[in-house]
Parts: C-alpha cells; structure tokens; sequence
C-alpha cells in the first residue's frame, strides 16, 4: 500500500511535470525542485521533506510578531521615560528663568543628589547665578543709597552758607540806622 501511494504520488507528479504545471501544492509536508539536464533531457526532480510543519511555521510567526510588539512597546515606554527625565530638568530651569525674568531673585532650581550630568551642573550654576544677581542688586541699592545720602549733605552744604549769608544780612538790616 505504501509503495502504491508512492507510485501514486510519483505519476502524479509525472503528469504535472509533462502538462507544465508547477509541483507546488501537492504535499504541506513536502517540497518538490524540478532541474532538467540540458546534455539529456532528463528531469531532476528532488522532494524534500520541509523542515517545519504548517502548525510550527504559524506558531513560529505568531510567537515573532508577539516579540515585535513587546520590543515596540517597551522601546515607547524606555524612550518616554528618558524624555521625561531629560524634559523635566529643563522645564524647572525653563520657569526659574522666566521668574529671574520678572525680577523674582528668589528662585532656585531644585538640584537632585547625585545628579552630576549636564543638566544638573547646568540648574546649580543657574542658582549660583541667581545668588550673585541678588547680592550685585543688594550692593546696587546699598551704592543707590549712599549716593543719595551724599547729594542730599552736598546740597545741605550748598544751602548752609547761603542761609547763614541770609541771616547775617537780615540782621545788618536790622540793625543799620534806617535813612
């Protein structure tokens, strides 16, 4: 019996090669390469048994494209989570320059322990930044004062002769015999 199918199977094939159609389809379990020899004319027909079922190739794609995704979604998540932790620094040293911006010198970014990258030397020297404009304002307004204090003494200074002047003169009027 298992010679006739083997007959069967090999007539068939016979019968497809002589028609000129392709060998594909006759067998999932099986694959068929058809050469001819070009000195005879024979037909070389090699069938090879296929490595992996039907069931194991679905099973096999199925399994490929469930990995794909689990890649896809963990390299969406990974990825947000190195914006965010990129995106947020900035935006802290965004708004602490927007309120320096309004004149709010007392600001500061918050710097997170052991944070030595580029952004974290980037917030501390913002906020050592932020000192010096305080203290340059505090020395401004110190000098703004003392230079207020000395023009009102130099104007004190420029009045006290003339009123001494005033006073002397009234008093000679005064006491000058009148004509």
């Amino acid at each position: 019996e298992i010679l006739r199918c083997l007959v069967g199977a090999e007539m068939c094939i016979r019968d497809r090669l002589l028609s000129g159609k392709a060998l594909t389809g006759l067998s999932a379990d099986v694959s068929y390469t058809v050469r001819q020899h070009t000195e005879t004319g024979l037909y070389l027909v090699l069938q090879q048994p296929q490595p992996l079922s039907a069931g194991t190739l679905r099973l096999l794609y199925s399994v490929s494209v469930l990995c794909a995704l689990a890649c896809i979604i963990l390299s969406v998540v990974l990825s947000l989570q190195l914006s965010r932790q990129v995106f947020q620094p900035i935006g802290r040293l965004h708004h602490a320059i927007r309120q320096v911006g309004k004149n709010n010198l007392d600001v500061q970014v918050p710097v997170p322990a052991g944070r030595h990258d580029e952004l974290g030397e980037l917030a501390q020297q913002f906020n050592t930044m932020v000192v010096a404009l305080r203290h340059n304002q505090q020395a401004l307004l110190e000098n703004q004062r003392a230079l207020n204090r000395a023009q009102i003494r130099m104007l004190q200074a420029q009045l006290n002769p003339h009123f001494l002047c005033n006073t002397l003169d009234t008093c000679l009027l005064y006491t000058s015999p009148s004509p």
